[in-house]
């Protein structure tokens, strides 16, 4: 493994060939969703329906995005409700005692 650099030291930040100033306090904060790899539209939309007509149980949208490696964003949820109303996938709805409601989704019977 190489050596450590102390980026807080200017004349290590030059040896190292990072002459500019500093770096940005919290550009530790989109690391995780700068780059996620591209998948069409249509090899998600399969994915999502392979993923629950496998499973032996109704997954949660969060479950279905997990197994995607995804995170549960808008236009994932929306993709999911894509399907319902497409009548590919089936919903139901359970609301918890905390009143937060829950989507579970399966196989269309």
């Amino acid at each position: 493994m190489g050596k450590m650099l102390d980026l807080r030291d200017p004349k290590e930040r030059q040896r190292a060939g990072l002459a500019s100033g500093t770096i940005p306090s919290q550009w530790w904060k989109n690391l995780d969703t700068v780059m996620q790899q591209k998948r069409a539209v249509a090899d998600t939309r399969r994915l999502i329906v392979a993923l629950v007509y496998d499973s032996q149980q109704p997954l949660t949208r969060l479950q279905i995005c997990r197994l995607l490696d995804r995170k549960k964003t808008p236009w994932l949820v929306g993709l999911i409700e894509q399907l319902v109303g497409e009548g590919v996938l089936a919903r139901s709805c359970v609301i918890a005692a905390n009143g937060v409601p829950t989507y579970w989704y399966c196989e269309p019977q």
